[in-house]
């Protein structure tokens, strides 16, 4: 599928959209699909395209739910921010998991579609508590699952609390090629005592770290004082002339100039803190123990659900319910992730 199949694709059906093979898609595709999932991963999403003789501009919404599949690092991190990543594995020869293929949704889906229409109002306008670790577009993002699983009750708030803090944390150990510098002088700080740092000791340190690339830089000879200004520059730290005594006055930095720099830009180990109460279906404001729901939870506390909307199902649901698939198979010694893009 190109880009413009794509956004015309949403604007005309307004899909589900499942992409496989990302991984084998050729570049100059990729790119153009690449615009289209940025601006469709909330409802308001939108992309302007010149059409006709007369080049009128029009705008075409963007915004449905996708599932992108693919092996290894197959998107750009813009797509994988906006996303919720999912990694699957080959299974182990010892595992036994239902053959796809004899997979029927159609039950599952009549209950899905039948709970959502029975719970929509509720679903809108509940405004649930989440993880502080999450990030501004991670709350948007997981909001739509935070908010289904309050409504839902029981177990599923707790589920979606742990799976969403769990993936906030792996994304906040990842370090960016452009944070390598201030994660170095994070361990450097950790290291060396003292609050004047001279440029020829810090970059002396960074090209005898073997974990870092800083000692391959120009051409094998490593980083030095004019490099490291260039690449601290943009964090708004540069060298001055630092007063060590013994009359000397070596270029160098402030140990207090990097500390507002790593808590910006470098996520500390911090304790998750436990979800607040999700609301029972029947008794609204309460939790299971009886005890007062946080007026932070929902935005109107008058909103009172009816029995039958409990997140069991309904009518058209049995008792005993749909068992998931508890895997799926993939390529020999290849490992595949799924990205979901969603917005309630």
């Amino acid at each position: 599928m190109t880009g413009a199949t794509m956004f015309r694709t949403i604007e005309a059906w307004k899909p589900t959209l499942l992409l496989d093979e990302m991984d084998r898609s050729p570049k100059d595709k990729k790119e153009m699909i690449t615009v289209v999932l940025n601006a469709g991963f909330h409802r308001d999403g939108s992309v302007d395209r010149c059409e006709g003789d007369e080049h009128k501009v029009r705008t075409f919404n963007v915004y449905c739910p996708k599932a992108l599949a693919g092996i290894g690092d197959y998107m750009t991190d813009t797509v994988t921010d906006r996303s919720i990543r999912l990694s699957m594995q080959k299974k182990l020869k010892s595992q036994k998991v239902e053959k796809f293929r004899r997979y029927r949704p159609e039950e599952l889906q009549r209950k899905c579609l039948r709970w959502t229409k029975d719970n929509l109002d509720t679903l809108a306008a509940c405004r649930p508590a989440m993880p502080d670790i999450l990030s501004d577009r991670q709350d948007d993002i997981w909001e739509c699952l935070f908010a289904i699983a309050e409504v839902a009750g029981g177990e599923w708030l707790q589920k979606v609390w742990n799976a969403a803090a769990d993936q906030a944390t792996g994304a906040a150990s990842e370090i960016t090629e452009d944070l390598e510098l201030i994660e170095a002088m994070r361990r450097y700080l950790d290291e060396t005592p003292g609050d004047k740092l001279p440029s020829s000791e810090i970059c002396a340190w960074f090209n005898e770290q073997e974990d870092f690339p800083f000692k391959d830089l120009r051409k094998g000879g490593g980083i030095d004082q004019r490099l490291l200004s260039r690449k601290l520059k943009p964090f708004g730290i540069t060298p001055r002339n630092l007063n060590t005594g013994e009359g000397k006055r070596p270029k160098g930095y402030l140990r207090e100039e990097f500390q507002p720099v790593i808590e910006r830009y470098l996520t500390t180990s911090k304790p998750i803190a436990e979800p607040l109460p999700a609301t029972t279906p029947e008794i609204t404001g309460q939790n299971e123990d009886f005890l007062p729901l946080p007026e932070t939870t929902v935005a109107d506390t008058k909103i009172t659900v009816s029995p039958h909307k409990n997140g069991q199902g309904s009518g058209v649901a049995d008792e005993e319910g749909v068992s998931p698939i508890e895997g799926a198979d993939t390529q020999e010694g290849q490992s595949q992730e799924f990205a979901f893009e969603e917005e309630f």
